[in-house]
């Protein structure tokens, strides 16, 4: 799996992350982000719960992405979301770079639940996000925050850190 992972990363390191395939780029990212993080016990449910806010792109690349896979022996659920939904159990919240402005008060309302926040602001991880994508020489990469894995309860394997760009 791992050897999977890393050649994944290489062919996405190498694509143009301002190409139209950005959006299955990061949906790739986002799946293979959940083999390296556990939730505690305290959040699991019937699914497990991808929530897309403010865009479609990105909601339905991973769609596509996830379609008939599972986490933990649980069903993969993408949802789209609006800043009023965030009160649903989610286990990801993918903020897109619309929502930029709004990702410290986001991170604010979730800040006592176990939600991975991943997003697509250059600067996510000093406003809250644990994972926050970037592009770097028209490559995909992700700068990550071990502080706000913390603050969500969240474990991240050690590997993980390993493909980040950075590692705050």
């Amino acid at each position: 799996m791992r050897l999977k992972f890393k050649v994944l990363l290489l062919f996405l390191f190498f694509s143009a992350a301002a190409s139209p395939q950005a959006a299955k780029i990061q949906a790739m990212f986002i799946y293979n982000f959940t083999k390296y993080i556990d939730w505690p016990e305290s959040s699991r449910s019937n699914s497990f719960v991808i929530g897309v806010l403010n865009d479609v792109e990105l909601y339905t690349r991973l769609t596509e992405v996830v379609a008939g896979k599972k986490m933990n022996a649980l069903p993969i659920v993408v949802n789209k979301l609006t800043n009023s939904a965030l009160t649903e159990q989610i286990h990801i919240l993918f903020v897109g770079a619309s929502q930029c402005e709004k990702l410290p008060s986001i991170c604010n309302k979730l800040e006592d639940r176990e939600v991975l926040i991943i997003s697509n602001c250059p600067d996510g991880i000093d406003h809250g996000a644990a994972i926050s994508f970037v592009v770097v020489a028209n490559k995909q990469r992700f700068s990550l925050s071990r502080q706000n894995f913390v603050k969500h309860k969240l474990q991240m394997k050690p590997e993980l850190e390993n493909f980040a760009l950075k590692v705050k």
